[in-house]
């Protein structure tokens, strides 16, 4: 008798963790959905040119799933677009720390340090983009900016006699 209730009550901690680990599973899928709801609510009021609209939707997106890193970078670029450049580095940062082999997040990084006339960080993040993914044409449009931009002040510098 003592065995037939040890079997049954291994039988059933066997189903109840069963079922506290699917239902764990299906709740982080639940997050991702809706948080890939919000994010393309997002794109949707963003294509309408609803941007405040677009950032609430990509903002309860964060809120909800933290790890996706689509709503950082469309954030990002709407803040770059509005000339928030300290907002959007942090979000592009974080583009590149949640998707480090993501060349997109390095490339608007790379574009957000050139328009700001950061030019060796410009360069260093277009490396990087360059080294991801090696057939993008803005990355090598980019960094060809950056190295005329440079051989222009080596130039000016040494027309003033000084010394690069």
């Amino acid at each position: 008798m003592e065995t037939y209730n040890l079997r049954k009550f291994v039988y059933f901690s066997i189903i109840l963790l069963v079922f506290t680990f699917s239902g764990n599973i299906f709740a982080e899928n639940s997050y991702e959905k809706k948080a890939r709801k919000q994010y393309n609510d997002g794109l949707t009021f963003q294509e309408k040119g609803k941007i405040k609209n677009a950032i609430i939707k990509y903002e309860i997106a964060k809120r909800i799933d933290p790890s996706l890193y689509e709503p950082y970078y469309q954030l990002g670029k709407i803040y770059v677009n509005e000339k928030n450049y300290d907002k959007a580095e942090k979000l592009f940062k974080t583009v590149t720390e949640l998707k480090p082999n993501l060349y997109l997040g390095h490339l608007e990084l790379g574009h957000l340090y050139f328009e700001t006339k950061q030019y060796n960080y410009a360069k260093n993040a277009l490396e990087k983009a360059l080294e991801l993914e090696s057939n993008n044409f803005g990355v090598y449009y980019y960094l060809g900016n950056i190295y005329l931009v440079s051989e222009r002040k080596r130039t000016f510098y040494k027309s003033a006699g000084m010394i690069c």
